[in-house]
């Protein structure tokens, strides 16, 4: 005790300044609080679509920050999938060209059927093709064309049918472009990728040129009206030539 009067102590022993700098801390922070209730009043969480959450990123009670990721979320009003195609693939489809691509709710591409085994059995999902990516994929050459599938998850349709579940995988059948005088041949009777080894009338190999527009597992599809009522050969014959004389096996 110093024996003065307490309005006449100095400010640093009576703590002044450290009082002073205590209360405005309260009043910042105070303000600080008025402010991030205002804020978290005014804050909304939502997507611009229907969707649903695919991943959540931060838990309750997490402290978060402007630009933090909440969750990853997709669309459920449709969905897409990217389909490769090969050049051959390409030929025989009409898809949307570079001027489809700003317009993809209208755009009129080709047919698409999805389908995926699940709990064995078939489902198939309808689609349309709205538009391509415009470049080559590096590593394998191929194309990649957008197949887009309405409500994939079922909510507003009228049928039963199991969701087309985002990650799937599907097998995709695509309408293809009309070609007229088409025929199909088995794949065996094809020599080489151009060649059909046909029979004529007195048993003789005649080697054809052919324009094969594509084949599967089966048979090779045929640009030319001419051979349907030819005779092809489908047994390998070892270094066949024009004019070979070969031996008919008859059906039994």
């Amino acid at each position: 005790m110093s024996g003065r009067a307490r309005n006449r102590a100095p400010v640093l022993a009576l703590r002044t300044p450290y009082l002073e700098e205590a209360r405005a801390n309260v009043l910042s922070a105070e303000a600080d609080l008025k402010k991030a209730e205002r804020k978290l009043a005014l804050t909304r969480i939502r997507a611009p679509y229907d969707g649903m959450i695919k991943e959540k990123r931060v838990d309750i009670g997490q402290y978060v920050s402007t630009g933090t990721q909440l969750a990853i979320t997709f669309a459920v009003d449709f969905a897409e999938v990217r389909l490769p195609l090969s050049d051959m693939d390409i030929a025989n489809l009409d898809l949307p060209g570079p001027e489809d691509l700003g317009d993809s709710n209208n755009a009129s591409g080709p047919e698409v059927t999805l389908s995926s085994t699940i709990g064995g059995r078939e489902i198939a999902w309808s689609g349309r093709i709205v538009r391509t990516e415009g470049v080559i994929d590096q590593k394998n050459r191929v194309h990649y064309a957008v197949a887009r599938i309405t409500d994939p998850y079922c909510l507003n349709c009228s049928e039963e049918r199991p969701p087309l579940a985002i990650g799937s995988f599907v097998k995709a059948s695509i309408q293809g472009t009309l070609v007229q005088g088409v025929i199909a041949v088995p794949l065996q009777a094809i020599r080489g990728m151009d060649q059909l080894l046909l029979l004529d009338a007195e048993d003789r190999i005649r080697i054809q040129k052919v324009e094969v527009l594509r084949t599967d597992d089966t048979f090779a599809y045929i640009k030319d009206p001419s051979l349907v009522k030819q005779q092809a050969i489908t047994t390998n014959i070892y270094n066949p030539v024009n004019g070979m004389k070969v031996q008919k096996v008859q059906d039994s």
